[in-house]
């Protein structure tokens, strides 16, 4: 089966979803049939400029609401369930009316979407953040998950960076 994962839906960015992309996304759904779609729970866009970066959230009740109805829209013109994978962070913001998980969680049962799971990100998140992972598990509902990400990591000391760059380490595992 095929999953296909994107990194330029940019769901959290403010405004429209680009119906450019998803018109063309649709096509390769159509062509390809795939067993999941997902993509990157982050903001990549500002107006027409494109950071190519996976930019964060604040864990709002604004931004929940948003990202709730721009999932909506996905599944509905795609016809199909959409995941969205957790992001790794190397900051939060201070004023968040939700921790990750439990952003998560609500989104989920909100909009009837999934979760692509990054065990790495989870990881990279508890040491840079302090977030608890067994917290974020007893969060998500099981049926919620679409599948497993596993990759490697850098550790830059103070912070460690998401860089697929190194193999899946024994703590992530």
């Amino acid at each position: 089966p095929i999953i296909m994962h994107g990194v330029a839906l940019s769901i959290g960015s403010k405004g429209p979803l680009n119906r450019r992309y998803l018109e063309q996304l649709r096509q390769l759904v159509d062509a390809f049939q795939p067993e999941m779609i997902s993509d990157h729970l982050c903001w990549t866009q500002l107006g027409k400029r494109n950071s190519h970066d996976l930019l964060p959230i604040a864990y709002t009740r604004e931004s929940l609401d948003d990202i709730a109805f721009k999932l909506d829209l996905i599944q509905e013109f795609l016809g199909r369930r959409f995941y969205l994978e957790n992001p790794s962070a190397y900051v939060a913001f201070q004023d968040a009316d939700y921790d990750e998980a439990g952003f998560f969680a609500e989104l989920l049962k909100r909009s009837g979407a999934g979760i692509l799971l990054d065990i790495n990100n989870i990881y990279v998140n508890q040491r840079n953040l302090g977030l608890d992972p067994l917290a974020y598990f007893q969060a998500l509902r099981p049926a919620d998950v679409g599948y497993f990400h596993l990759a490697g990591h850098s550790d830059q000391g103070d912070v460690l960076v998401d860089t697929h760059d190194q193999p899946v380490p024994d703590s992530v595992w």
